[in-house]
Order: structure tokens, then sequence, then C-alpha cells
């Protein structure tokens, strides 16, 4: 799973791999986000923050032949349901990408959206705080998208899916991101890491990037990541790969730059 979205028309255009079918109206600050451009369109997902403002990946809107935001770029956010026929489509008033974020290495691997006023109603549609707190290795999360759940026969699904995901340990990550174990990792840094084998079976997939990542705190939900990308330890492009991890981009790490632009209450 490298850092790209997924055409809308691609044979791999499913879902969460070993998730479950999302219950209506349990995240309604999730987002849909459609890119078009160079006549072909694109599939991310996307976390509301507020009324006017939806977090995601920066990569969803890079041209990957180019390295740059293509000219002719057109984005559309879809809200409102988990079913895709079903969500109600804004066009995207302004594309904020971070001004460090790097194609070459998905760090700094964030962007954000502003959109038409959003009719925040608590059940249907509704924003989510971020997330700010520590975060331990081995701890659980939930980690959502429209994105491929068969990567095998290619079965596809029109609804959100949710799965729960772990962090991995510091030393596996950095084995996986830096090729050695003894390199300086921890998910409290810029980006978060998930190992399949605390989960198996379960991982995001191609066109679930920029989905947001849920941890409940006292029962309410928080954003603590986007999904960013991911493979086999090994180089497999299978997201379900035994040996796999998945980065993330860590929000509450980029609150200067969020707040540069929107003051979340």
């Amino acid at each position: 799973m490298t850092a790209r979205a997924l055409p809308i028309d691609d044979v791999l255009a499913k879902r969460i791999i070993g998730g479950t079918t999302a219950p209506t109206g349990r995240y309604p600050y999730i987002a849909y986000i459609q890119s078009t451009y160079n006549n072909s369109n694109f599939m991310c997902g996307g976390t509301i923050v507020s009324d006017q403002y939806i977090v995601t990946a920066a990569h969803c809107f890079y041209d990957e032949s180019t390295g740059h935001v293509p000219r002719d770029l057109q984005i559309k956010i879809g809200y409102g349901s988990n079913d895709l026929q079903n969500l109600v489509f804004k066009d995207a008033m302004q594309l904020y990408v971070h001004p460090q974020y790097s194609p070459q290495t998905s760090t700094n691997d964030i962007a954000i959206v502003q959109v038409p006023k959003l009719p925040l109603d608590g059940q249907n549609v509704d924003k989510i705080p971020v997330y700010t707190g520590e975060l331990f290795p081995e701890t659980q999360f939930v980690a959502l998208g429209w994105g491929v759940v068969d990567a095998v026969r290619g079965t596809t699904s029109m609804l959100l899916k949710e799965g729960v995901v772990t962090i991995g340990k510091d030393v596996d990550c950095a084995r996986y991101l830096m090729g050695s174990g003894n390199a300086a990792f921890s998910s409290n840094g810029r980006q978060i890491c998930s190992q399949n084998s605390l989960a198996p079976g379960t991982s995001p997939c191609f066109g679930d990037s920029g989905t947001g990542n849920i941890v409940y705190v006292n029962g309410k939900p928080h954003v603590i990541g986007l999904t960013s990308f991911g493979s086999g330890a090994n180089g497999s492009s299978r997201c379900d790969a035994p040996d796999g991890f998945v980065i993330y981009t860590h929000i509450s790490a980029y609150m200067d730059f969020i707040n540069s632009i929107v003051k979340l209450q």
C-alpha cells in the first residue's frame, strides 16, 4: 500500500481488509473525498474537525507522474451517510497542503480541505476532536474507510468499513521504517505505526488513505491519525500481509499547522 489515492474505477476499488460494515450513524465525522484531474477520479477519506474544514492526507491530491498538485484538480466532499450512494456532495473551496509534505518520503502527509458550511446536526453530520494525549504500543484503535476489502478476490462494497488495528512495538516499527530496530521511533512522534501481526487479518488498504483513525476517551470518540501508507515488511503490496505495517500521520503533532488555518474549539 503505497501513499496514493485510489482510482474510483480501479479493479481494486474495495474496502478495509478484514473489516465489517460500520453501523449507520456511528461515524458522522468521516467524509468521502473525490479528486478529479487528467479526466480521472480518485478516492480518499477525510475527517470533519469543524463545520468548514476536513483533515486528510496530502498525498490524496498529488499526481504521481509529476509529484505536484495538478493544475486542473477538482475536489468534492461527500458526507452524511455510510453509503456512497446516499452521500451529499459539496465542492471544495480551498486546499491547504502542509508546506513540508514530501511525496518521496510521505512525511508530513497532511492536508486540510475547506468546504461551504456543513450542517452539523450531531447525528448524520458531526465534527470530532483531536486526541492530544500519549499513545502506547499495543493500544487498539479503529481504522475506517471506503477502500480495499479483498486484495485477492476483488470484492467490492459501497458501505463504510471499520476494523480494529493495533499500534506496533516501537522497535518493530523502527525496523520497518528505517531498516534498523536500533533507530529511534515512537508513535508519539509525527507518525503512528500499526502492526498487522498484532491484529491478524485486519488492515487499511488502497482507497482508505486520509481517513481518520479513532480512539475512545471516556466513551467519546477522538481522531488520532490519518491513514498514509503501508506494506509487508519485505515490500509486499498486500495490505493484509502477516508481517505488514501501516503508517498514519499523527494529527496532534500538526496542531500548529491545523490551528494556522482553523481554530478548533
